[in-house]
């Protein structure tokens, strides 16, 4: 079992329990403790692409830095311009991204096949949220402003959604036992996973919820990717690359979010954060594409 899976079973069972108590505060303190956890680790695994795109490579950083910045960019006039198209871009890139992070492990050789399983694995973790959270998610969509109308058709919908990505990835997971790629010990490993996922969305505060998933399974595993790869001689020099840009993506945050709340405009708030994180997944899920594409070799050691 990795490490991470471990965790994320102890850490739901413990939120469990202390959630049965049903006090207001400590609601409030996990919620607090969620968005901290977010905003350090949720965040700091993206903080370093530039290191991971150039660890081999002899060359300035300067035309990186503008494409990360054009893709940036870009993502956001699609936004303003077309959001229903920046909604489905910006689900099934996440999806792929939480489902190659999953499946890198695994020594699968069919490239159509693996990122059918990227994707359907990603983007049925992401209709579970949904399903398990129709309810509240639709109601805060309507509090507040501009909330592309595809994203609330998606969460209404998303029941059919699941059995459409569920039907690819049951098909894939027989595809690759039979190539014995994938054993059945870890066919069963990845359902029990998505159960305790689906539990997990349905018994928790969904901020909570999905910050226990982006944290631990998809954050904390990809940092180990990392750490694996660059082969540092310990965690504090791998902490000490993560810190530049994790705080100059978080003071960016603080500013615009203080704008919009100073200025009156704090109903926009959700949707300007739906656009900041889908604006910096959008380049760091192709980084992490390459990066996992182009050092096979590293996938053994990636436990």
């Amino acid at each position: 079992m990795k490490r991470s899976l471990f965790f994320y079973i102890i850490f739901n069972f413990v939120v469990i329990q202390i959630l049965s108590l049903e006090i207001e505060a400590v609601m409030n303190v996990l919620k607090i403790i969620s968005i901290l956890g977010i905003l350090t680790l949720g965040i700091s695994h993206g903080s370093i692409d530039d290191v991971l795109h150039f660890k081999n490579l002899k060359v300035k950083k300067g035309y990186f830095v503008f494409k990360y910045l054009f893709i940036i960019f870009v993502n956001t006039i699609v936004w303003y311009l077309l959001p229903n198209l920046a909604v489905l871009g910006f689900i099934l890139i996440s999806g792929f991204h939480f489902g190659q992070a999953q499946f890198i492990d695994y020594k699968l050789t069919k490239k159509i096949a693996s990122n059918l399983t990227y994707a359907s694995w990603g983007n049925l973790v992401l209709f579970l949220f949904f399903y398990c959270n129709s309810h509240s998610l639709q109601m805060y969509g309507n509090q507040y402003y501009q909330i592309p109308e595809l994203l609330l058709w998606f969460i209404q919908n998303a029941g059919y959604f699941l059995i459409f990505f569920a039907v690819i990835l049951f098909s894939n997971f027989a595809y690759f036992s039979i190539k014995k790629e994938i054993s059945l010990q870890s066919i069963i490993i990845e359902l029990l996973l998505l159960f305790v996922i689906s539990s997990s969305f349905l018994l928790i505060d969904p901020l909570i919820a999905f910050s226990l998933f982006f944290i631990i399974l998809h954050s904390y595993q990809v940092m180990i990717h990392e750490i694996n790869y660059l082969d540092l001689k310990n965690n504090f020099d791998f902490i000490k690359m993560l810190i530049p840009l994790t705080i100059i993506s978080l003071v960016g945050i603080a500013i615009i979010l203080s704008v919009l709340f100073f200025t009156g405009l704090e109903y926009y708030i959700p949707l300007v954060l739906i656009i900041m994180i889908s604006s910096v997944t959008t380049p760091h899920s192709f980084i992490m594409n390459k990066f996992y594409s182009s050092n096979n070799k590293y996938h053994a050691n990636f436990k």
